[in-house]
């Protein structure tokens, strides 16, 4: 085990440097805190996530069969970790600006005013998985 400096106390206020622990391995986990510890708080941040997909996905307005889905299919691990933010969003925002998507930027525009970073953010994401961005931009036809 190592550990990690951390200031630790408020924006207006530094308290100071504690050390904090820093495991590389579960065996060095298990070794700290015991087995049964382990398990019972690798089982809560596992609950935590799991809520958290399901929450992110009716809120994203995913039916109840694809939130189950993005909960039963999870992974620990992956590549998102903790909430969109809105630094994140602007990114997608100028993946789908680039790519000539101008009424797709604008919904997810109204989605962030209407329902917040996360819900523009799950809209623009699930086009991105779907391929969007490479399909050509879709244009109004004149009459």
């Amino acid at each position: 085990m190592r550990t990690v400096a951390k200031e630790i106390g408020t924006r207006e206020v530094k308290l100071g440097t504690i050390n904090f622990p820093v495991f590389d391995s579960l065996e060095e986990m298990i070794e700290t805190f015991g087995k049964e510890s382990v398990m019972k708080l690798t089982a809560r941040a596992l609950n935590i996530d799991t809520e958290r997909i399901a929450r992110d996905a009716m809120k994203a307005k995913k039916t109840l069969a694809e939130a189950q889905a993005a909960v039963t299919n999870y992974k620990p691990g992956g590549v998102r970790s903790g909430k969109p933010n809105m630094k994140a969003l602007m990114g997608l925002l100028t993946e789908f600006g680039e790519a000539g998507q101008i009424e797709t930027m604008l919904k997810a525009q109204k989605l962030n005013k209407d329902d917040g970073v996360e819900a523009a953010h799950a809209y623009l994401s699930e086009l991105k998985a779907n391929g969007a961005l490479s399909k050509p931009a879709p244009t109004k036809s004149s009459k």
